[in-house]
């Protein structure tokens, strides 16, 4: 048994020292992602233990794992966290923005299809904002019918009858919206 498995042993048992053990090993190097991505002191206390709930939680299911260390774990957590915050913030008008090169080497990751992997993360979750952007310049009839075709998978058949149609027009506004969207896309 490893020290982090003893570690989470103790933790499970409730012994206080343990968590005690737990912040001084993990705390400093959480923190830093936070206060190295635009947030405060008080903003990784906060955060961290949120990060503690979780783990907390984790624990009371017995067939709970660590694949990676226990550090690694509850910063990985920090991360995901602090990036929900950070979106939550820019939902109320707030503009926070990092270098792709500093956000790697800040998130500490190992190797380069890490950092190939969070790429094209980043450059998926920009384009679906973009497309999304887009679509609520199209109109209802046409949000509606991509909806259909591309989100619930429906076929043109499907989709006539749904929305009153002809399935050849169905198809022939499909093609428009879709051609329309291009257009648009590649002006953004």
């Amino acid at each position: 048994m490893n020290s982090d498995e003893q570690l989470l042993t103790r933790l499970r048992t409730g012994e206080k020292q343990a968590v005690e053990e737990l912040y001084q090993l993990t705390f400093r190097y959480c923190a830093s992602h936070i206060t190295n991505n635009s947030g405060t002191a008080a903003d990784a206390r906060e955060i961290f233990q949120e990060v503690l709930i979780v783990l907390f939680k984790k624990l009371q299911d017995p067939a709970f794992r660590i694949e990676r260390s226990l550090k690694s774990y509850l910063y990985v957590i920090t991360k995901n966290l602090w990036s929900n915050h950070l979106r939550q913030e820019k939902k109320t008008g707030l503009q926070l923005s990092l270098d792709q090169e500093d956000q790697v080497e800040k998130q500490g990751l190992d190797t380069q299809q890490d950092a190939k992997a969070l790429e094209e993360k980043q450059e998926k979750e920009q384009l679906l904002t973009r497309l999304e952007q887009l679509l609520k310049q199209h109109s209802a009839d046409c949000r509606k019918l991509l909806r259909l075709f591309f989100y619930e998978r429906k076929k043109s058949p499907e989709v006539a009858v749904i929305m009153g149609y002809k399935e050849s027009y169905v198809r022939k506004k499909k093609k428009n919206c879709i051609d329309h969207l291009r257009k648009q896309f590649g002006q953004f």
